[in-house]
């Protein structure tokens, strides 16, 4: 007999508005959420996504690096927040590639570098939002028009506008925390400040990484799926996600690191076999957060979900 029927669950009836001890409905939660993840393939979606994430990840580096030679920035401080973000395995070979564009910059590059990681990144958007679609099993036959090409156009413009707030953001993060240094570094002597204040700024490092992961994964999950969300059913699949991905990139690194050693023996290609397995795992953990939410989403409002998003209304006129 189902542990459903067992402990009188409805299907009707939103899982946590029922009338039975706390514990079964944890547990209930949890099985949902495995079904789920295997129902929805989760695996195979994430390699999806990490073949274009891994597609945009260089033509990023030239089109980032390409930028920040016109803005005079600090190498040094560059490399200490891609240290922070990547594991030390992948370091070695992205570190030779970024210390040589932040010295110089190519307007060549830099139209290649826009039109690449827009191109990978925008299909890697659309792979990102169609799982997630899957997790809350949204049918596509409510989503999209009944034209192909309307339907591709549209999608690959809402890509491209994610794809750019992203870069955008990752930029200006830069920006911010290098030239927030510098003006905090002429400030103190100039107004004869504390330098406890330039060294609070610096110790602030961790909690601004992991609340700029938090807030990416939250819209991330609000924005991609095409359903009318609540903000806060996103929330329980943004800690998960945000979490493990932390967890994710300073556990990895010290496997490879203490018991993975013959990756090094193989030098680039060794580098590039740890970097898909980071990617894998990182995008298979963010789908395992969409799942969370949807899941979650549902046991608090049901099954019927509201296909209120934007671009699902400019896909059905």
């Amino acid at each position: 007999m189902d542990h459903d029927d067992v402990v009188a669950v409805s299907e009707e009836q939103p899982l946590f508005r029922q009338q039975i001890p706390w514990y079964k409905k944890i547990f209930i939660f949890i099985r949902r959420i495995v079904e789920r993840t295997i129902s929805c393939n989760v695996s195979n979606a994430a390699k999806v996504i990490t073949y274009y994430w891994l597609l945009s990840f260089f033509p990023i580096i030239i089109f980032v690096g390409n930028v920040i030679p016109f803005l005079h920035l600090d190498a040094a401080v560059i490399m200490s927040y891609l240290e922070m973000a990547f594991p030390g395995q992948i370091m070695p070979l992205i570190r030779p590639i970024v210390s040589s564009l932040l010295h110089k910059s190519s307007g060549g590059l830099l139209s290649f570098g826009v039109i690449a990681t827009l191109w990978a990144g925008s299909r890697g958007t659309n792979a990102m939002r169609n799982s997630m679609n899957d997790a809350y099993q949204i049918d596509s036959s409510n989503i999209y028009s009944d034209i192909p090409i309307q339907n591709a156009v549209v999608r690959r413009i809402f890509s491209f506008i994610m794809t750019f707030f992203f870069i955008v953001a990752l930029l200006a993060i830069v920006v911010v925390f290098t030239f927030g240094q510098q003006f905090l570094e002429w400030l103190i002597p100039t107004f004869d400040l504390s330098d406890t204040i330039l060294d609070v700024f610096l110790t602030w490092k961790w909690p601004v990484i992991v609340s700029v992961i938090v807030l990416v994964m939250m819209f991330l999950q609000y924005v991609l799926p095409s359903a009318r969300l609540k903000f806060w059913t996103t929330i329980p699949g943004t800690i998960f996600t945000s979490g493990t991905w932390i967890i994710l990139t300073q556990g990895f690194s010290l496997y490879v690191r203490y018991f993975a050693r013959s990756f090094n023996s193989y030098g680039t290609i060794g580098t590039l076999i740890v970097a898909l397995l980071w990617l894998n795992f990182a995008a298979t953990l963010l789908m395992i957060g969409s799942v969370i939410n949807a899941v979650f989403n549902e046991s608090w409002h049901g099954h019927e979900l509201t296909f209120s998003n934007r671009i699902t209304k400019l896909l059905k006129r």
